[in-house]
């Protein structure tokens, strides 16, 4: 008999929404102050405006431009079943 721990955490990934353009600007932000092994510069941030950013989401969305923007969201679980087996 084996006993397994299941993950505590939930993914879920779904489409980008114009509605997320600060988040995303602000995550990437977040990654160029914390690595030198990025193309964005600390001292000035992702070189795209939150605006910008909800453009491109729109026009994907509205397909007058190709491509993908797929977030991935991580939500910490409250508690979880262990599974005895």
């Amino acid at each position: 008999m084996s006993t397994t721990k299941p993950s505590s955490f939930s993914f879920e990934l779904r489409p980008a929404v114009p509605e997320d353009s600060a988040d995303i600007v602000a995550f990437l932000n977040a990654i160029g102050k914390e690595s030198d092994f990025t193309t964005i510069d600390p001292s000035e941030g992702f070189w795209m405006t939150e605006e910008e950013e909800s453009k491109i989401i729109r026009d994907i969305r509205d397909k007058k431009k190709r491509g993908a923007i797929i977030l991935a969201t991580v939500r910490k679980l409250k508690c979880f079943p262990y599974i005895v087996i």
